[in-house]
């Protein structure tokens, strides 16, 4: 069976999910919908760190990106919840609690489960669909 067979089957069966521990709390995350991918996006694309700034600058940002961090990871969490919203926000409070290296380590757990192949996969389908039809017979 080829990578995006087994991506799939896995998908279906509930097979891809990854736990991570944070302040002595374990969660759970299962591979994200789009639209679960969406809203966790809209967290962190507010996320604002000064490039060319001192490092007093990017000290003073860490309260408010912190903040977007938690809360685009509780978004994946929290998944295709019913009041997801509220789901998120308390997962996010519970996130503070957590040390650095918890936080980031919760964050590659998420992103381990967005497999940009599998958007590929779909893209080059879709070209393709779109290429026979376009072929005249």
């Amino acid at each position: 069976m080829n990578e995006a067979g087994k991506n799939i089957s896995s998908l279906l069966l509930g097979q891809r999910f990854k736990t991570f521990v944070v302040g002595r709390r374990a969660y759970t995350v299962y591979s994200p919908s789009i639209k679960v991918i969406c809203r966790a996006i809209g967290e962190f694309a507010d996320i604002d760190i000064p490039e060319q700034g001192t490092l007093a600058d990017m000290v003073r940002a860490v309260p408010g990106c912190s903040q977007k961090i938690l809360r685009g990871i509780a978004c994946l969490v929290a998944g295709n919840a019913d009041g997801w919203e509220e789901v998120r926000d308390r997962i996010a409070g519970e996130l503070e609690e957590g040390t650095p290296g918890e936080i980031n380590g919760a964050l590659n757990a998420c992103v381990s489960l967005i497999q940009g192949s599998d958007f590929f996969a779909c893209a080059a389908l879709a070209m393709s669909v779109a290429r026979m039809a376009a072929t005249p017979r």
